[in-house]
């Protein structure tokens, strides 16, 4: 009956007829079948039975094929038991028609084609998350590793530091006493080799200095000592600190700050250095001109900028200023000196104390390294204030 309802509706339709479970369980596993029509009650076997054959051979674990219950009882359990089983659905015996028999065939495929992409996509997402896991515990023992190299690097550093600057300074002590010649008269051959010897010896603790400075600078904030400065009196200090070294090379250097100026949030010792370093590089940098030093503020921060009309940068060098033992150019390096690290020292100190350093550049157009650094007590002075041309101060010549 049933094949005769379904050849009058839909004769493109291959149908084939099996007299038992165990003979459908065959055509089940051998055959390329679109869905099964199972009775509940076989000669053999329940159709539950059937169902859990099926499923247990089957590669998902589930039932392979679509597949609809016929019963002839109304009863909620016979119903709920073949879903429970991996039917798609059931139909009484009886209330079905062709036309409605093939729209459950159709709708027990596509449900069952619904399902099984849902497992597909929750399978690859299940093993997305357990690729992601891995890669997470992979990304937590490399970082244990590195938090034990970052400890012995700075264990190490703390050692080497001295080791190496006790000799170090031992040599430029004996080199300072030969060059005074209280041992004896030198010749001009040996002057020379001296000179060489010291400058190499103080490049050396140059080099040492900024290492050290440098992995201090990735230590915790908090070791820093932070505490209200008075920004424009650092920068009139170190100003009159780099003053010869302008003078020497014909430079006028210009402090520009407003006596109103506020009080910042920093370490003295370290916004010291990084002005050093900012200036010293500007000044190293310029063969002739000036170095203005200017300053300004708003509500939350103050801004200290060096400009120069040195030689300037690219806008592809200027992207690796900051980088540690970055140079743009060996030339430079080799007639000027310097390590490469002074940058980038300067950067982790101000940002270490809420602030930042920027650059901005141009070939042949000099530069410009603004550090910002957050106000300390806003009650100290008014805020937004640009300091004025007319109030700025000069050093050196």
């Amino acid at each position: 009956m049933v094949r005769r309802m379904l050849e009058d509706v839909r004769p493109d339709y291959g149908i084939v007829f099996a007299q038992s479970g165990k003979e459908a369980l065959a055509l089940a596993r051998d055959g390329n079948f679109d869905c099964i029509l199972l009775d509940f009650y076989l000669p053999d076997m329940r159709g539950t039975e059937f169902m859990d054959d099926l499923a247990e051979h089957s590669d998902g674990g589930g039932v392979s094929l679509p597949l609809v219950v016929f019963t002839g009882s109304e009863e909620d359990a016979v119903a709920v038991a073949s879903l429970q089983h991996g039917a798609e659905d059931y139909v009484v015996k009886g209330t079905i028609t062709g036309t409605g028999l093939a729209r459950v065939v159709e709708n027990a495929i596509e449900k069952f084609n619904i399902r099984r992409e849902l497992e597909e996509k929750r399978t690859a997402l299940q093993l997305r998350q357990w690729e992601l896991e891995m890669v997470r515990e992979e990304l937590l023992s490399r970082l244990a590793e590195l938090s034990h190299a970052t400890r012995a690097k700075d264990q190490f550093l703390s050692v080497m530091s001295h080791e190496m600057r006790t000799p170090l300074n031992a040599i430029l002590g004996y080199t300072d006493l030969m060059e005074m010649q209280i041992g004896g008269t030198l010749t001009d051959v040996q002057q020379l080799h001296l000179s060489r010897i010291r400058v190499g010896g103080r490049h050396l603790l140059d080099l040492i200095a900024d290492v050290l400075d440098l992995a201090r600078a990735d230590a915790k904030p908090a070791s820093l000592d932070v505490w209200p400065i008075d920004a424009g009196s650092v920068i009139t200090e170190v100003a009159a600190l780099l003053e010869n070294q302008a003078q020497l090379k014909g430079l006028t250097l210009h402090i520009d700050v407003c006596d109103t100026l506020p009080s910042v949030q920093a370490d003295l010792q370290r916004l010291r250095q990084g002005l050093m370093n900012v200036i010293g590089n500007a000044i190293k940098f310029t063969e002739q001109g000036s170095i203005i030093i200017r300053c300004s503020s708003d509500d939350d921060s103050v801004r200290i900028a060096v400009i120069d009309t040195g030689i300037g940068m690219s806008q592809d060098v200027l992207a690796l200023v900051f980088d540690d033992f970055y140079q743009a150019d060996g030339r430079y390096k080799r007639e000027r000196g310097g390590t490469g690290l002074g940058l980038a020292i300067t950067q982790r100190l101000m940002r270490q104390m809420g602030g930042d350093i920027v650059a901005e550049s141009s070939i042949g157009a000099g530069s410009t390294f603004t550090i910002s650094l957050p106000i300390a007590a806003r009650a100290a002075s008014p805020h937004g204030v640009d300091c004025p041309p007319a109030d700025a101060r000069a050093v050196g010549a």
